[in-house]
């Protein structure tokens, strides 16, 4: 399950990288986080300059079927044989 960090955390981050106050995995194990959030976060502020935990997408409700529409929701074919 996906962890969200706040966005102050974010940010410490970001400063203590461009102090140069240690390489990517000391600063894992300074703030308490993955090396691989670190690595994430700072590929991300390098390539648009943001910070922000991206947008998760959860599960979205499947729509109500109407009255006289099939399975996948839409009225069958109707042929003029």
């Amino acid at each position: 399950m996906p962890v969200f960090y706040s966005k102050d955390l974010r940010e410490r981050v970001i400063m203590a990288w461009e102090a140069k106050e240690g390489s990517q995995r000391k600063l894992a194990q300074r703030f308490k986080v993955s090396l691989s959030f670190v690595r994430n976060l700072l590929r991300q502020y390098r390539a648009n300059g943001q910070i922000e935990a991206k947008r998760r997408e959860g599960y979205q409700k499947p729509t109500s079927i109407g009255e006289g529409t099939g399975f996948f929701g839409f009225s069958p074919i109707h042929r003029g044989d």
